[in-house]
């Protein structure tokens, strides 16, 4: 059964993926991109923290 923690990662990654396919098709520039990617990165960092103290690791 997932948890809330491992949806929000799962949407964590869906999100960069739309990231990514949004400066591919040139909807962004790659400065956006980069301070975008940035910023998720950090949220994914705390979405695993979160997730290894919920789970004893």
């Amino acid at each position: 059964m997932p948890t809330s923690s491992n949806i929000a990662l799962g949407s964590s990654n869906e999100a960069e993926n739309q990231l990514i396919l949004a400066k591919d098709l040139g909807y962004i520039h790659e400065n956006d991109y980069q301070n975008l990617l940035e910023e998720l990165t950090t949220l994914k960092k705390k979405l695993v923290t979160l997730w290894n103290r919920l789970n004893g690791n």
